[in-house]
């Protein structure tokens, strides 16, 4: 149980790294934003590639990095349905699988975004603005890293589940 919580804490620091710098890109998005308001306003104007940067990578950085947080805060969608009739030691067991599943899920989205990632940085992907040619390959990163945390983030939440599922005893 130590392993696990040892390693639960390392990984929570991580993903409370990676969630602060998705804040601090919803942060630079807004003011990023509002700066191109007020000048849009002013000159008729707006600042070239916000658009671009908005949505390459502040988007992105806001959506994926904050995944593993999400978990350890418990923000993804559960259904208890039918947890209200289980006994609390059932319903640590069920959410322990329901986490291997989603750890399989993130692992597979980490395997075919680190690919996907490495294809276009390899590549060069740039798209195509009013002001010219934009690079968007260092973007495709923020996916990988994200599911990349998440996948064994939950894989630990999950074990400790279990543990603490087995360490309960069981009423007379």
């Amino acid at each position: 149980m130590h392993l696990v919580n040892q390693l639960e804490a390392a990984l929570g620091r991580l993903a409370e790294w990676l969630a602060w710098i998705g804040m601090l890109a919803m942060l630079l998005m807004a003011f990023h934003v509002g700066i191109n308001i007020s000048y849009r306003w002013l000159t008729g104007r707006d600042i070239q590639m916000t658009l671009e940067i908005v949505t390459y990578y502040y988007m992105v950085a806001l959506v994926y990095l904050p995944m593993a947080f999400i978990d350890r805060a418990g923000g993804h969608i559960i259904a208890d349905l039918f947890s209200g009739f289980m006994t609390e030691r059932a319903v640590k067991q069920m959410d322990a699988v329901f986490r291997i599943l989603l750890a399989a899920f993130f692992g597979v989205l980490f395997w075919i975004t680190v690919r996907d990632a490495i294809e276009r940085t390899i590549d060069g992907e740039a798209v195509m603005s009013a002001f010219g040619p934009f690079d968007i390959w260092l973007s495709r990163w923020s996916v990988p890293i994200g599911f990349g945390l998440a996948c064994p983030y939950t894989l630990v939440l999950a074990a400790k589940n279990l543990l603490d599922a087995g360490a309960e005893q069981p009423r007379p």
